[in-house]
């Protein structure tokens, strides 16, 4: 008998045998398993095909175009970094300008920013982001100066002409009424008139801290404002408060957050169907450890720490985000000295990047530098491997070891069945 014919022999007994039978559901746990894997690859590469196809956008993504299910996340940008100085010059310069646009959109999610005034060479920061795809609200600073005022307005009034894909909203003056009580709302009124005389499109507040919004009274009431304005800009600090306020006099770093969103929530309670945004939180950096005391109860509740302003950024963002809430977080860059004329030693610590070269940023909202960026969940950060990701992992491999296990107890039963017979 020829080898062949003898190999064909014992093929023919086996597939006869009942250890082919325990081979062959061996076999078909084995094909299983191998489609349950090729299922979930197939799932995923579908995923992740359709997420390359229609990439989620960033709040205040590239285009800077609002979508309907998020908020707009936006950043102060305030360029007086190092020696600039807004009360005595110099000024910021064009490539000045360019330079910061340009690392905070390498390094960072923000697709929008808020400016500080139109005057002093800071009107070329709405040609700037236009170039860049970064869309802007605009403030045209007031002060009681009139002369400077008319200046002001007319140069507002003109980029918002130039730039009206740019500049999405207005504000005449930021805390104009924090800083010159309630004599003065006449001169707001006056560059809100000459706004819309001039038929400037884009809606029009007056930004100012939640407590002028609600006219300076707890509970909260009506400023008589909000019949001129378009929406409502609210700026909340609860490190200010923890100073000056008697209201408010202690709020945490770890409770900065919630403070940020009540008190937007009681100035839109008290203006129902108004569009009410966040346009200024934060919170400072340094000097390490330090703390105000608060005037009226002599408590020390806010410390400033790198750590404590990662903590209130994330968990403010995310939690506007989840609401779908538009906010503006304070600030981007680190500004100079200048600032500790107003706010003392914390005055040039709000920044989340670096007021000098090569101006780095330091929050978690930060892109690696050098590296692609990543798409961040709602808390800023590299997004993570969802839960229900992680579950289906575990599914998956549950499932291939038990199928694995028994294709591998069936053959090999087959196999020791068929050296027992052989043995035998």
């Amino acid at each position: 008998m020829t080898v062949l014919a003898r190999v064909g022999g014992t093929f023919r007994t086996f597939v006869r045998s009942r250890e082919f039978t325990l081979a062959r559901a061996g076999v078909a746990f084995t094909l299983a398993a191998l489609a349950l894997v090729a299922l979930f690859c197939t799932s995923k590469l579908g995923d992740a095909t359709a997420d390359e196809a229609f990439p989620a956008p960033l709040p205040g993504s590239q285009t800077g175009e609002r979508q309907s299910d998020q908020a707009l996340q936006c950043v102060a940008f305030g360029p007086y970094i190092g020696n600039l100085d807004p009360d005595f010059g110099p000024h910021p310069t064009p490539d000045q300008i360019d330079t910061l646009l340009d690392a905070l959109i390498s390094q960072t999610r923000f697709r929008c920013i808020m400016t500080y005034g139109v005057l002093n060479g800071l009107d070329y920061t709405f040609q700037a982001a236009h170039e860049r795809g970064i869309k802007v609200i605009a403030i045209v600073w007031l002060g009681t100066d009139g002369p400077t005022n008319d200046a002001s307005i007319a140069a507002g009034i003109q980029a918002a002409q130039a730039y009206p894909d740019t500049i999405i909203r207005l504000s005449c003056g930021s805390e104009f009424r924090t800083r010159y009580g309630v004599g003065l709302d006449y001169i707001i009124r006056d560059c809100i008139d000459r706004l819309r005389e001039a038929g400037v499109t884009q809606p029009i507040t007056s930004i100012d801290t939640w407590w002028e919004w609600c006219a300076r009274s707890w509970p909260c009431q009506v400023w008589d404002l909000s019949a001129d304005v378009d929406w409502i800009g609210v700026n909340v600090f609860p490190w200010w408060e923890n100073k000056y306020s008697g209201l408010f006099p202690c709020t945490t770093a770890a409770d900065a957050a919630e403070f940020h969103i009540a008190r937007l929530m009681d100035v839109s309670t008290r203006y129902p169907g108004e569009d009410v945004v966040l346009t200024e939180f934060g919170w400072p950096a340094g000097p390490d450890g330090y703390s105000e005391t608060n005037q009226h109860t002599g408590q020390q509740c806010g410390v400033a720490s790198e750590d404590n302003q990662h903590l209130v950024v994330e968990e403010t963002l995310a939690k506007l985000d989840q609401m779908g809430l538009d906010g503006v977080l304070f600030e981007a860059f680190r500004e100079g000295d200048w600032k500790t004329r107003y706010e003392g030693p914390v005055g040039v610590f709000w920044g989340i990047c670096e007021g000098a070269s090569p101006y780095t940023c330091r929050s978690a909202l930060a892109q690696p530098v050098g590296g692609e960026a990543r798409l961040p969940d709602v808390a800023g950060t590299p997004a993570a491997a969802s839960d229900d990701s992680v579950a289906d992992l575990g599914v998956l491999a549950g499932a291939l070891a038990a199928l694995t296990a028994g294709a591998t107890t069936l053959v090999g039963a087959a196999w020791h069945a068929r050296r027992r017979r052989q043995r035998g």
